[in-house]
């Protein structure tokens, strides 16, 4: 359907929910400016000719939105090609699956990045009001002034919505409300790829409703939402488990704390349910606990990591509902680093220095000398080390060079042992000896 369409089943948004008409400068350049004061420009761009063109058809935009396409499912190119934008971080999908979805064509995300089922009413005119799920500050803009429109009031926005019933973990929940088939979850939520694509989902009624107060904040919303960084808070998973902290790092050979927050639709703590936590990848991969939940809905799981063992875990926590299905929560990630100890080495070198032949009363032909050197440095456990003042590390190499000194020191000493024992030569017969001899050891006669 083209932006500029103005009726029929193929009119656009605009003309749908938001202004009753096309944007400005329609035909050419379709252009909309936002509640938060910013210009858009729109581009028409068919599912035919991105199922052609795959990804390069939409990289050269910032925002792509997805209206009412009830039959992605039969367009794998095209999925194919968002599922890579995504990835890549080229920027923000905006999916509006609203009220024209529903019946024989609700729309199959089975192959999205990701996956989720909703529940479709349909373009049947119910009201229902909504619940925010969290609160945002700057620069996320999702559910900014929405709470004061319906105000005492609902809207078919809401109760005609297509509601999230099943999703993958990543999702996020920023709005929720009870859809006319009495089914509540998410109708606008968010999900974000590690290279800084963003996804914002709509579910609100955007193609035959009387709420446009409330599409058109959302739509600005929607378009003002910054990414990469988006700077929403995902207070809530959509799937109603989430694991906190999501990121930490700590010394090896130390223990780690996440604990596990099971809320239900409505926000409500989710008591007597039992978490299975497992650590899937990293040094401590495989390690698994079970607890069961208290009045707030929380518990907890504390494992250890072995003394030398760096690297990152992530750790996933998982509880199964009344009707058997399982949950999953947000991958929280825990960064075990090596330990800087200053340690001081103390070094005892015992050897012997022989002399020459001694036979005077007493003497000894050798003598024992011990040589104390200490080192003080940082002991890395295990390399590299990172800590703040890690430098001048000893290592064995070091203990090699200490012994090397020692040596060198030893020489020294019999150099200088040898250079203070001086030679006296026999008034009798000539003969050079030891002056500690104090007789010639040829003819006998005194020094």
């Amino acid at each position: 359907m083209s932006v500029c369409a103005t009726n029929g089943i193929d009119s656009s948004i605009f003309v749908n929910a938001i202004t009753d008409a096309p944007p400005a400068g329609c035909p050419n350049v379709p252009t909309y400016t936002t509640t938060g004061g910013n210009t858009v420009t729109f581009t028409d761009v068919t599912v035919a000719a991105i199922d052609a063109g795959g990804l390069a058809a939409i990289a050269g935009f910032d925002t792509v939105l997805l209206y009412e396409v009830c039959d992605i499912a039969n367009h794998t190119a095209t999925m194919a090609a968002l599922n890579s934008y995504l990835t890549a971080g080229d920027g923000k999908l905006v999916i509006y699956d609203a009220d024209r979805c529903y019946g024989p064509t609700i729309p199959n995300y089975g192959t999205f990045l990701f996956p989720f089922t909703t529940s479709n009413p349909g373009p049947e005119g119910y009201a229902g009001t909504p619940t925010f799920i969290e609160t945002e500050t700057q620069p996320a803009v999702l559910t900014r002034a929405l709470a004061g429109i319906l105000t005492g009031n609902s809207t078919d926005a809401i109760g005609d919505s297509n509601t999230f019933v099943a999703n993958n973990p990543a999702w996020c929940a920023a709005e929720e409300g009870p859809n006319g088939l009495g089914v509540v979850g998410i109708q606008i939520g968010y999900a974000r790829t590690a290279a800084g694509g963003l996804v914002i989902y709509d579910g609100n009624d955007n193609w035959s409703t009387y709420g446009h107060a409330w599409d058109a904040q959302v739509f600005s919303n929607i378009l003002d939402q910054p990414f990469n960084p988006d700077g929403l808070p995902c207070g809530r998973v959509a799937t109603g488990i989430t694991v906190t902290p999501g990121t930490a790092t700590d010394p090896v050979g130390s223990s780690h704390t996440v604990t596990a927050t099971l809320l239900n639709s409505s926000g409500a703590p989710l008591v007597g349910v039992t978490v299975t936590f497992k650590v899937t990848s990293g040094p401590n991969a495989g390690k698994t606990g079970t607890c069961v939940t208290n009045a707030a809905g929380q518990c907890t799981f504390t494992y250890s990591d072995p003394p030398g063992v760096t690297g990152t875990d992530n750790i996933v926590a998982t509880f199964t509902d009344a009707t058997g299905t399982l949950h999953s929560s947000n991958t929280a990630t825990k960064t075990w680093q090596p330990v800087c100890t200053n340690t001081t080495v103390t070094v005892s070198v015992t050897h012997f220095v022989t002399q020459p032949p001694c036979n005077g009363p007493g003497c000894s032909s050798q003598s024992t000398v011990t040589t104390t050197v200490t080192v003080s440095g940082f002991v890395t456990q295990p390399p590299p080390c990172n800590g703040p003042t890690c430098s001048s590390q000893a290592t064995v190499t070091g203990a090699i060079m200490v012994l090397g000194l020692v040596g060198v020191f030893l020489v020294l000493f019999v150099v200088i042992l040898m250079i203070i024992r001086r030679k006296v030569r026999c008034r009798n017969c000539g003969q050079l000896f030891d002056e500690r001899l104090r007789r010639c050891p040829r003819c006998g006669a005194p020094a």
